[in-house]
């Protein structure tokens, strides 16, 4: 079961912890630019003091000075040069009396200003103040951090709501179209985006659906017609069950034979058959089975009065879904009467044939389409769970915004893959395929580096040879769903290393993924490249594989194993195109 959290509850927890953090590193930040501040000031103020201290003690000299520090509103002790001790005390406003000068006061801090006469004086300041303001501070940003924290979380939920406004449209637009409505599409106006990819692609895959619905429709008419037709038919329209028991009988028969349908049904062949026909209609049936057509088989049946008429048989194997044949269907025509129908009959036959193939063809192109999506959009959405557990056991603050980026870079793939589909089903009907200037190792490097940090228990490593590096026409969408399919099974398999080796060689660009793991066997080194084969047992759907081999068919190489996975690709550059790129010409691919 895939886990689908509540976006909106994570954004607002995630972003209130941010604010949380903010607030926190802004406050730090104005206490201790405020404290730096005042503790600056305090010591200005010393300075002053100090100046004016050698100021007075040139005027008044050592005896006189503690009196003139006094008068001037100094603390300060003044010691002469013979030792000596005078304090100036001068009165507090608020006590109307002398305070004394402080002493290992910690709220204090003191200056010792030399006098000339070898005596010194210690001027003092206190810092209570100072200690007050920081508190009042504190307790300021303490609040005013509340108040903010309280308001980020409603704010934070309405910007969610708005900024996931755009996923309850494309949601609500899925459940319209499971209630019937496939004709809505989503239409983004800016298709560039992640939310615009992912609407691009879900209206693609609509248009695709839409068309196979519609194939599948047109085939159920033509099977409606053709029952019609054979209701109607003139001839006698018989279908036995492989034990050659009766099991349908049309209008046809009931006049060719006599019997009514009711008659008829359930009964054993010999009903119609002459006991001396009996082997050879055994025969034909076998023939059927093993994939012959009969058609224009005179032979004799009997009818209900016991006599015996001459007819001409087709008959044909009616198979189920799976292909197994499950009944016969033969076409009698009398030959005394309606020898001139047999050229219109075999028409008809022919037409039931080709709708009965359309149809099955119609549901294997469907069945096979949802698939391969299914199993492409797995990688993706695996990716993304894998960095979303990463950040809730709480990443490292340097690969934080790498796990968002891979988040954000597997949710547009997840897009991507839906549109490489559908591209692959076009190239599959010879549409074209244009391809661009793309820098192949910059794509090695980015699926290199996917598959490091969804499995970081693995050694992932990317090595060049052979001068790899620059431009050459291929396309990048494709590339990305070859390797990502390779480095994907490589991690599967892996023990503790995957290597990726880009190399340029004999005109070619070759691309080598290896692992440590077992390998595959000989016998199976090309089955695993047919469809729905898993050969590692471990559960897989078996179409990765096929899908990258097709791919890297699509763009004019190959796909193979040979311990190891290698892709080869035409190495052909922009230059070197000349003006078949230029022109924008493009190669008809199948």
């Amino acid at each position: 079961m895939t886990p689908t959290p509540t976006l909106g509850r994570r954004i607002v927890v995630w972003g209130t912890a941010v604010v949380v953090v903010v607030l926190l590193l802004v406050d730090v930040f104005l206490y201790l630019a405020l404290r730096s501040g005042l503790e600056e000031s305090l010591d200005d103020l010393l300075a002053e003091r100090a100046a004016l201290v050698r100021a007075q003690a040139e005027e008044v000299g050592t005896d006189g000075l503690a009196a003139r520090l006094q008068e001037l509103g100094l603390r300060a002790e003044v010691r002469s040069s013979d030792g000596r001790l005078s304090r100036a005390e001068p009165p507090s406003p608020q006590l109307g009396s002398n305070l004394p000068v402080p002493s290992n006061d910690p709220t204090a801090i003191s200056r010792v200003v030399p006098l000339p006469d070898g005596g010194q004086v210690e001027v003092f300041v206190r810092t209570s103040g100072v200690d007050a303001a920081l508190r009042r501070l504190v307790a300021l940003e303490l609040a005013g951090s509340l108040v903010a924290v309280a308001l980020a979380g409603p704010l934070l939920a309405q910007v969610a709501r708005i900024a996931l406004r755009p996923v309850g449209q494309i949601t609500a637009a899925a459940t319209r179209t499971r209630q019937g409505r496939l004709g809505e599409r989503l239409r983004p106006d800016r298709p560039s985006t992640e939310l615009g990819r992912m609407a691009a692609a879900y209206d693609g895959m609509l248009d695709a659906l839409e068309a196979a619905l519609d194939d599948a429709r047109k085939a159920q008419r033509n099977s409606a017609l053709l029952a019609a037709v054979v209701e109607g038919s003139t001839d006698a329209i018989v279908t036995e069950d492989p034990h050659g028991s009766i099991v349908a009988w049309n209008r046809g028969a009931e006049r060719l034979y006599g019997h009514r349908a009711d008659e008829a049904i359930g009964q054993d062949s010999s009903l119609i058959v002459p006991a001396d026909r009996l082997p050879g209609a055994a025969e034909l049936r076998r023939r059927v089975a093993a994939g012959h057509r009969i058609s224009g088989h005179e032979t004799e049946r009997l009818t209900r009065g016991g006599s015996t008429v001459e007819v001409s048989l087709v008959v044909s194997p009616v198979h189920d879904p799976d292909g197994q044949v499950i009944a016969f269907s033969s076409i009698a025509r009398d030959l005394t009467v309606q020898r001139t129908l047999t050229t219109a009959l075999d028409r008809t036959l022919a037409a039931l044939q080709t709708a009965l193939d359309e149809a099955r063809a119609s549901e294997e192109s469907t069945r096979r389409f949802l698939a391969d999506a299914a199993h492409q959009l797995r990688t993706p959405v695996t990716g993304i769970r894998a960095c979303a557990e990463t950040l809730l056991r709480g990443a490292a603050p340097e690969d934080r915004d790498r796990l968002l980026a891979t988040m954000v870079r597997e949710t547009s793939r997840a897009g991507r893959l839906v549109s490489s589909l559908l591209q692959m089903a076009r190239l599959d009907q010879g549409q074209p395929l244009v391809p661009a200037p793309v820098d192949l190792v910059a794509v090695c490097a980015d699926e290199v580096d996917r598959i490091d940090l969804l499995s970081p228990r693995l050694d992932v490593g990317l090595e060049l040879s052979g001068k790899p590096e620059g431009q050459w026409l291929l396309d990048g969408a494709i590339l990305h769903e070859v390797l990502g399919n390779l480095l994907d099974n490589a991690r599967r398999h892996a023990v503790t290393s995957v290597r990726v080796v880009l190399d340029r060689r004999d005109g070619q660009l070759v691309i080598r993924v290896t692992d440590d793991g077992e390998g595959v066997p000989e016998e199976d080194r090309e089955r695993i490249f047919e469809r729905f084969v898993s050969a590692d047992g471990k559960g897989g759907s078996g179409l990765g594989l096929p899908v990258a081999r097709g791919l890297a068919r699509a763009l004019g190489g190959d796909l193979r194993y040979d311990d190891g996975f290698e892709v080869t690709l035409p190495a052909v550059s922009p230059s070197s195109a000349g003006s078949d790129t230029g022109t924008g010409e493009s190669t008809r691919v199948r």
